[in-house]
């Protein structure tokens, strides 16, 4: 006990000593985090990478691991990142193809407290990629292990998601084909634009509102739910298996929730359970999307049908 009061005193005049330099310096951009060997001082540094040859790139490889990276439209071809004791994440191009990787592990995991603590963006993100305004890549591949990627206001021929223990967010996007493989993780389309989709995984969700695809699609889930909300597609071919559910035009708001249309001409499944329906076709059978969910739940709203938001 005698050893161990004066390390908790001088512990806890280490962090208050921290606390006066982070008030003191916060341009300084000092933090503080716990290791193993106690509390540590730490720099923090932003910095802005600008590709001259930018007009070049035609493919962009971004892999997350377990940091959050936000991909936007800007003025110019730009990476933003933080920089925590040197640890950061790298950007490089080589001819037409620029790759973002992300070091292992989260740098915000040992964080004891934050003094000028503020990621790049609008949303504290650890990575931001800027693409010029209405640039049209031609292959856009995203990874991510347990960590997050927000895809906004972007144009790319082909799209690759792999993802685990992770999730990739589209909003306003536009392309050929997006193929995407999860497992125990999460795809969000909302305002997307695709002539084909492709999703296989497990113990994932699928979901979204404003959805337009222009021929054949297919998810594929094992343990997962599909959600998708104001739907455009030639036709549809859902199915569940046997302890699943099975939904078109439910009559639901984004969330789930029944929104009172029981008299709905296309009201195909109940919301007490009494009537289950484990498939339901329409539309054009070749250029359908097709949803198979097995031990999970699919539940697909038409342009015009559910709730659309205030």
């Amino acid at each position: 006990m005698q050893l161990k009061k004066p390390l908790l005193i001088g512990s806890g005049l280490f962090v208050t000593g921290a606390l006066i330099m982070g008030f003191s310096y916060g341009q300084a951009n000092l933090n503080v985090t716990w290791q193993r060997q106690g509390p540590k001082l730490i720099k923090i540094r932003q910095q802005h990478q600008v590709f001259e040859q930018g007009d070049q790139i035609k493919h962009l490889v971004v892999d997350a691991q377990q940091e959050t990276i936000k991909i936007q439209t800007g003025a110019e071809w730009a990476v933003d990142k933080v920089s925590i004791d040197g640890r950061q994440a790298s950007a490089s191009q080589k001819g037409a193809t620029l790759t973002v990787k992300a070091p292992k592990g989260n740098v915000n995991d040992h964080f004891l407290f934050a003094f000028d603590r503020q990621g790049v963006g609008d949303d504290d993100d650890n990575v931001v990629i800027t693409v010029p305004k209405n640039y049209r890549l031609a292959n856009l591949t995203l990874k991510t292990t347990d960590g997050g990627i927000r895809v906004n206001d972007l144009t790319a021929q082909a799209t690759t998601v792999l993802s685990q223990d992770g999730g990739v967010a589209f909003d306003n996007f536009a392309g050929d084909h997006l193929e995407g493989q999860t497992a125990d993780g999460r795809l969000r389309l909302d305002n997307v634009t695709l002539k084909a989709l492709t999703v296989k995984g497990r113990d994932s969700s699928v979901y979204g509102k404003h959805l337009a695809l222009q021929t054949a699609s297919a998810i594929d889930l094992r343990d997962g739910r599909v959600d998708l909300d104001q739907v455009q597609a030639p036709g549809y071919n859902l199915q569940a298996s046997a302890d699943g559910h099975v939904s078109l035009n439910q009559g639901t708001d984004y969330n789930g929730h029944h929104d009172g249309a029981e008299n709905d001409a296309d009201y195909e499944v109940h919301v007490d359970g009494k009537t289950k329906a484990h498939q339901i076709t329409q539309g054009d059978a070749n250029q359908a999307l097709s949803i198979l969910v097995r031990d999970g739940e699919v539940k697909v709203n038409q342009l015009g049908h559910g709730k659309e938001e205030d």
